[in-house]
């Protein structure tokens, strides 16, 4: 019988069957279970083959047994469904399962019931969209997929296509929310497809519908509002979305959007004045303290000797004390008044949950702004707690002295840590959160890949492994502690006065600490995880933190033996696309533009210029001039003023910046790049931003234009220019081993040498490499702007802002909204003629 079904199976699946057959027919003394194989053959006998394991997979229960309930669903649904289920009828039975993994009822006769409706929508996908998070029919949602379904059947049907299509997630996951407005727009007689642009901003806005303050949102739905507002700014702001969706809580304008996003921040505990010269000192001297061969942290033996961290203010007092100030009020008081401190306190079933950052640091005239008069006095008396736990308060480690004093210097700099301390977590773990990152920090230092990293890159993994799990949920998995922690680390670290280049290091190590779990070894997995690590020996320094995670969840390595051969394996596989990459990488040299206030006003090209109440900083670029004279610090020659730019023609485009600007933007941007001793600074508008974009961030640079904008994601980048052979993906890299008669290994270590130096001090530190770039500027048609499209292209993402170019223009017809921009940030503007 066995035989027999692998006889009916296509020649490309027998293999896989007979695996299957030998785990699935047998019982445990090895014995043919005939039930089992009829069971197969009815399967079988439908005509089914590749999709059989899947199926019967999803039908085998936990006792080995099929699932007799299964089988019945299968039969029904084929007999009566008017939906193409063949290809569907392992994702149904997966989903009738429940969170523990039992064959459900209530689920099975909703499938039943749906099956009736005649949309193109696969019967798992109306299933899921009715389940709640038991994985089990919640009946209002299945009513509203229902009503969904059927009204879906009054629509066009090539209507139907699109509202399904843009319905789904990046995951393929249908959104009701979603459908139903597509479904009321096409009822109205509105084009779908144009509204493509504003539904990925819905998707992320439409929960926030009806909310009116912030105190209404708890920590996590502030970070998905923060997100969301950053990334889609310039769409929030159109007509078209507001004629959709217009909660009270969105910005309208800038204005509104700077304001809400300083209230975000510090509402989530962001909040990062700089440190004193002492304390950034006293946390860089305790960093180093810890790496130190001779002092005790290296030393310790977590598995015999755990230490514990504690504190003069401990966070358990601290909690309990918060709670018996707040616990009488009403809850929108207690709320109003932790969020003015940046966290969350709850009470569930006796055990008091803190989230966020507590930080006394309040923004100017927030506490006279609250009107409530019972607020306020919350507000007062939690000030005295939130003052003595992170400004006043020391470590101590028994018969540890110099690790207590290290440890209280990092608090004194970053007292977010302190939210750590004691902190247990879920049940895999054998340490809490402060005694893991400790473990997991002395790991690092003592990985063999350690002793081969520079000294700043030893110091920056250090950083990232003693804040990798910051935000980490308490007695619970916490599944995107990862992105939330690197977020949040990221914008913290400005404390530290730190180059963009070394954050943006910490944030993707921190960001991607926990790859291991996601990885399926499948090659989009492989390419992304590389294309997050591309840069430098970022990916080294990655696995580096991950096998001191792995090895920091339980003693004696025992969680870190379990994964070892995966973690190896996929190193290796990551590893080579990393490469792949880093041999098409894109360097090109760019001015860096001097800060508003530091051009020197008394060289006659800079002048303070005002009108219509704006007042900028203007630099004329004159042939021949000295920069260094103007206030340049790495570039003297005009000659040598290389830049990227993009041009803007509305102040909408100007706001799409702040969201292309943030750490976890996926936009791709199409810029220009100048180089002056071509002349070739007419683009594609006027006036626009300068911008400073790191070489990491550089995707495909050619002499003509390729046809991008901002609207296109990294999902582009995978489909058309990364990791197979793309002429402007591979054009800078091949001109440039072809005039040093490089190869790809050589020219990874150039690239590595040279990266974000500037042409002024590529000439000084390179010459080579500098004439190389300015023959390779040359030869290039890197036009002026003519009636076609004839000018170079550069394909960026996380865009940094650092001036306003304008020609053929005077001050006064040069945007106001530029001029402003210029103004509040301080940056100058630079007149190329």
């Amino acid at each position: 019988s066995v035989v027999n079904i692998l006889h009916q199976t296509d020649s490309k699946d027998r293999y896989e069957m007979s695996q299957f057959l030998c785990g699935c027919v047998v019982d445990n003394a090895g014995n043919l279970e005939q039930a089992k194989i009829k069971q197969l053959q009815d399967i079988q006998a439908i005509g089914i083959k590749s999709n059989i394991i899947k199926i019967a997979n999803a039908l085998q229960n936990k006792d080995g047994n099929l699932s007799e309930k299964g089988l019945d669903l299968i039969k029904i649904l084929r007999k009566n469904s008017h939906h193409q289920i063949e290809g569907d009828l392992a994702a149904i039975i997966k989903a009738c399962r429940d969170k523990g993994g039992n064959m459900n009822e209530e689920n099975i006769n909703t499938v039943i019931n749906l099956q009736g409706y005649k949309p193109r929508i696969k019967l798992s996908e109306l299933l899921k969209m009715s389940q709640n998070a038991e994985k089990v029919v919640d009946a209002n949602k299945y009513k509203a997929v229902a009503h969904v379904a059927n009204s879906l059947n009054s629509c066009s049907e090539s209507a139907i296509k699109k509202i399904i299509n843009y319905s789904k997630d990046r995951h393929g996951v249908i959104d009701l929310e979603v459908m139903k407005l597509l479904i009321n727009l096409a009822n109205k007689g509105k084009d779908i497809d144009a509204y493509s642009d504003v539904i990925p901003a819905y998707r992320k806005l439409y929960k926030f519908e009806n909310v009116t303050s912030l105190s209404q949102l708890n920590l996590r739905q502030k970070r998905d509002l923060m997100r969301a507002i950053s990334r889609y700014n310039h769409i929030i702001q159109s007509s078209q979305f507001r004629s959709i969706l217009d909660p009270e809580i969105l910005p309208h304008d800038n204005n509104e959007y700077c304001s809400i996003m300083a209230r975000l921040s510090h509402s989530i505990g962001i909040n990062v004045p700089k440190l004193s010269k002492e304390l950034k000192t006293g946390f860089f001297n305790a960093l180093d303290s810890l790496a130190d061969p001779n002092k005790d942290f290296i030393n310790i033996d977590f598995n015999t000797n755990t230490p514990v961290l504690e504190l003069d203010y401990s966070l358990k007092d601290f909690k309990n004390n918060v709670w018996n100030i707040v616990k009488g009020s009403h809850y929108s008081d207690r709320t109003k008044a932790l969020d003015y401190f940046g966290f969350e306190l709850k009470n569930n079933n006796g055990i008091l949950e803190m989230t966020g950052f507590p930080s006394a640091d309040k923004p100017d005239g927030r506490l006279n702004a609250i009107k409530d008069k019972d607020v306020q006095s919350l507000i007062i008396k939690l000030a005295l707690e939130v003052i003595k736990f992170t400004q006043n308060n020391t470590v101590t480690i028994k018969n540890s002295p110099d690790l207590s004093k290290d440890l209280t210097a990092i608090v004194q700099a970053f007292p977010e840590f302190l939210t750590t301390i004691g902190k247990v977590q879920h049940g895999t773990h054998d340490f809490t959160l402060d005694v893991h990152s400790l473990k997991v920090l002395q790991g690092v230092m003592k990985n063999p890949n350690y002793k081969t990293l520079d000294e700043k890159d030893k110091k920056l993994v250090r950083i990232a492994a003693l804040l990798h799990d910051l935000t980490k949920a308490e007695n619970k998995p916490d599944s995107d502690h990862p992105k939330n922690s690197a977020f949040d680390v990221y914008y913290l670290l400005d404390k530290l006065d730190m180059k963009e280049k070394d954050k943006l290091k910490i944030y993707q190590v921190i960001k991607n600490h926990s790859w291991l779990a996601h990885y399926d070894f499948s090659k989009d997995m492989t390419q992304k995880t590389a294309f997050d690590m591309r840069s430098g020996n970022s990916f080294l320094m990655q696995t580096i933190l991950t096998e001191a995670d792995l090895k920091g969840v339980q003693k004696n390595d025992r969680f870190y033996i379990k994964h070892a051969a995966k973690l190896n394996y996929a190193a290796e596989k990551v590893n080579k696309a990393v490469e792949e990459l880093q041999k098409t990488a894109i360097n090109l040299p760019q001015t860096k533009i001097p800060k508003a206030s530091e051009l020197n006003t008394r060289a006659h090209q800079v002048k303070v210029l005002s009108y219509g109440g704006i007042t900028n900083t203007v630099l004329f670029l004159e042939k021949g001039m000295d920069l260094q004279k103007a206030g340049f610090k790495n570039c003297k020659s005009l000659n040598d003023f290389n830049i990227l730019v993009h041009g803007l023609d509305s102040q909408n485009n100007a706001s799409m910046f702040q969201a292309l600007g943030l750490i976890d933007s996926k936009a791709l941007l199409s810029t220009s790049y100048v180089v002056y001793s071509k002349q070739n600074y007419r683009v594609f508008r006027q006036e626009g931003f300068i911008l400073d974009v790191p070489a990491s961030n550089i995707h495909a640079a050619y002499w003509s234009d390729f046809g991008s904008g901002y609207k296109k994601t990294t999902k582009d980048l995978f489909n058309t220019y990364l990791f197979h052979y793309n002429e402007q993906r591979n054009y800078i890299s091949e001109q440039i081993k072809k005039e040093l008669h490089l190869d790809s290994k050589h020219y990874v270590k150039l690239f590595n040498l040279i990266e974000d130096m500037s042409m002024d001090e590529l000439g000084q530190k390179a010459p080579k490499v500098a004439k190389a770039y300015r023959k390779i500027f040359e030869n290039m048609e890197m036009s002026k702007r003519s009636w076609g499209r004839n000018y170079n292209e550069i394909l960026v993402t996380s865009p940094k802002i650092q001036g306003i170019f304008c020609y053929d223009k005077w001050l006064r017809d040069i945007s106001p909204y530029l001029r402003k921009y210029a103004e509040k940030n301080d940056i100058p503007i630079i007149m190329f003629n």
